[in-house]
């Protein structure tokens, strides 16, 4: 697919996006330098073309005719694609990303992804209600997030090292749904009754009477935001009720605990 019709695949998904500079080969076949023109351009293939788009992601929109229009005057610009809507968790090996990625990746819920021409994963969800900002490293080791005012490249671009931007076979938007992002990977999230990773060695320990409800609403919350099936999570936190509450709850009590959650996460999924 060219960088044209990749521009305008992501523009008809609702995507923003602005043109970038591209990476060209040299004719002598000395490798690959950036289309600005500058020696050793730090960041080839990644930065805003300054003639049609002078203000950056600023700049970005969905509007199919003016994205046909910057492609059709740039064909081979690469693919910028701008972040606070959506938002981008940023995996780079390089700085030890794929060590954290390994630790997180059974909590993340199947959404779309990419991998970088670089050899790293950009992790794509809907931030919802809430403006998520740029961070590096909250998350972990060569983990950033993209947020409000940030950006990515988009699938259909070239990388400076000859690596192609692409959709995970596993994880296109024609195959899987854009996923809400998790509370959990935002620390200082607030908006979330799901606890985050330092809490759960004294939650998953028990509750003492007094506490039991709020807990149980906690770890529901968690389950619904890893898409875990209603009743599976009411079946698992029965048990975890009888097991680990001193004395337990009620199974009703904790029937309209879960039942409650559930209905608060559908309502949060359809705004």
């Amino acid at each position: 697919m060219t960088a044209a019709r990749a521009a305008l695949d992501l523009s008809r998904r609702g995507l923003p996006v602005f043109p970038l500079r591209h990476v060209i080969r040299r004719d002598d076949g000395g490798g690959l330098f950036c289309s600005c023109g500058t020696a050793n351009c730090r960041n080839a293939g990644k930065h805003p073309h300054p003639n049609l788009a002078p203000n950056g992601c600023k700049n970005a929109t969905a509007d199919i005719a003016k994205v046909d229009w910057w492609w059709t005057n740039a064909p081979d610009a690469n693919i910028g694609i701008a972040t606070g809507e959506i938002v981008v968790i940023d995996v780079d090996p390089r700085h030890g990303g794929d060590e954290t990625f390994q630790k997180i990746e059974p909590r993340l819920p199947p959404t779309w992804c990419v991998q970088t021409g670089g050899g790293g994963l950009h992790l794509y969800f809907h931030a919802g209600h809430r403006e998520i900002r740029n961070s590096a490293g909250l998350i972990g080791a060569g983990v950033d997030v993209r947020g409000t005012g940030g950006f990515v490249v988009g699938a259909g671009s070239n990388h400076i090292s000859g690596g192609v931007y692409a959709w995970d076979v596993d994880a296109h938007p024609d195959d899987v749904p854009l996923a809400p992002l998790p509370d959990w990977l935002l620390p200082d999230t607030k908006t979330s009754g799901t606890p985050v990773p330092n809490d759960w060695q004294s939650i998953i320990g028990g509750a003492p009477e007094g506490k039991r409800n709020h807990t149980i609403a906690k770890l529901a919350g968690h389950l619904f935001c890893r898409n875990v099936d209603a009743f599976l999570a009411l079946d698992l936190l029965q048990a975890w009720n009888a097991c680990r509450c001193s004395p337990p709850l009620d199974p009703d009590e904790v029937a309209a605990v879960v039942a409650s959650i559930s209905k608060a996460e559908l309502r949060k999924a359809a705004s």
